[in-house]
């Protein structure tokens, strides 16, 4: 049973990463002078900038902008998952007496889904803004649930990369 259940963690690594690669490679049909990938588009925060974006755009280009950001919900469902899932392994493995980590992996672990709640509800505002939406507040919007859902993911990707190398022995039983 073991066996199965290791084979489905590699598998979301794996898929997690070829998403990942994925979506690098449609950010290569999107960069012009005014954008220099999907991040940046994210992170546009201001309406002049955005809609600088967008005029960089060329239709073809917007197609692949408006597929990246529907194809980044299928990432939504694996990165969430990927990170919830090696945080839980991790605390699985931790020692009774290191309270702290437990608590602080338990809520980077449930943080994930609300890290993904924000990623879906950033990608709707970016839609509307490719599909002509003049609300100035849009982007500033988009900005806010982008960053917050990066500092909760980033913090739990540094929580398990500090975590498993203070615990390698435990966690992966190598030295």
């Amino acid at each position: 049973m073991n066996f199965i259940k290791n084979n489905k963690y590699y598998l979301l690594t794996a898929l997690t990463l070829v998403v990942i690669v994925a979506i690098k490679i449609i950010d290569a049909y999107i960069i012009t002078d005014a954008c220099s990938g999907i991040g940046a588009y994210e992170l546009a925060k201001d309406f002049d900038k955005s809609q600088q974006m967008l005029n960089t755009w060329t239709p073809n280009a917007k197609l692949w902008v408006a597929f990246d950001l529907g194809f980044d919900y299928l990432f939504i469902l694996l990165y969430v998952s990927f990170i919830a899932i090696s945080i839980y392994k991790i605390i699985q493995k931790l020692p009774a007496t290191r309270h702290l980590l437990i608590i602080v992996g338990t809520i980077l672990m449930y943080a994930q889904f609300i890290a993904g709640i924000f990623d879906g509800i950033e990608n709707y505002l970016l839609l509307k803004i490719l599909l002509g939406d003049q609300n100035t507040n849009t982007p500033n919007n988009a900005f806010w649930f982008a960053s917050i859902k990066f500092a909760i993911v980033g913090l739990a990707l540094l929580y398990i990369i500090v975590t498993a190398t203070l615990y390698r022995k435990l966690i992966f039983g190598k030295k």
